[in-house]
């Protein structure tokens, strides 16, 4: 059976990570903020001595500092993940995502240096290989050849495949910088970006449906 990969599986590998990152970053949030009420109310009580207030202080910028640093690790460790992320993605598609001699039809290839297929078996073989960068440049270059002022169907193919690639960065870039935006130290901005996160999400993941490759019969 054959084998695939396909984009959808890095934006939920991304889409899972955020969720983590972001219940993570909201718990330390709510900490931070209740301890700057809880602060409030102490200052609002006041203190028998100076020196009272003096550690009191100190211990609640230490402790709302601790949490700071937890975020910045938070976004530091979420960026980290997410690059890897795309690392992978990179491992898997890269290499489909360049013209290698192990992708050639060599058989397919001599039909079109034949000259002997129609625009329509062309046309045909453009879509039988869908996903194979090689043969569809390959096909791109006996498309322009065959290309004229009055076949524009040809040259729309032709400048469809000549310089063809698998589009899977590009979403997964996208969701990646909704991620990263929606564990921004301004909590404001973070928030607007996590309630249109999952929208996004969303019509990535249609927008890719059919972003994948072959590794394997």
């Amino acid at each position: 059976m054959a084998q695939y990969r396909n984009v959808k599986e890095f934006l939920d590998k991304i889409n899972d990570k955020y969720k983590a990152h972001r219940a993570e970053y909201e718990r330390l949030n709510e900490l931070f903020n209740r301890n700057a009420e809880e602060w409030k109310k102490e200052v609002a009580r006041g203190w028998s001595n100076q020196q009272m207030q003096k550690e009191a202080r100190a211990k609640h910028e230490a402790e709302q500092s601790e949490i700071k640093n937890a975020l910045e690790e938070l976004r530091r460790t979420a960026s980290t993940d997410f690059e890897n992320i795309l690392a992978e993605a990179d491992d898997v598609f890269g290499r489909y995502n360049r013209a290698t001699g192990d992708k050639l039809d060599l058989a397919t290839v001599e039909l079109l240096k034949s000259g002997i297929l129609s625009d329509n078996e062309i046309k045909a073989l453009a879509k039988d290989f869908e996903g194979n960068v090689a043969m569809l440049r390959i096909i791109g270059k006996y498309a322009d050849e065959r290309a004229s002022k009055d076949n524009i169907e040809m040259i729309a193919l032709a400048h469809s495949l000549k310089n063809s690639e698998i589009p899977y960065r590009e979403p997964l870039e996208r969701l990646v910088f909704w991620s990263e935006n929606g564990l921004k130290d301004d909590t404001i901005k973070a928030m607007a970006h996590n309630n249109h996160y999952e929208n996004t999400y969303n019509e990535l993941v249609e927008q890719s449906e059919g972003v994948y490759i072959k590794v394997s019969d």
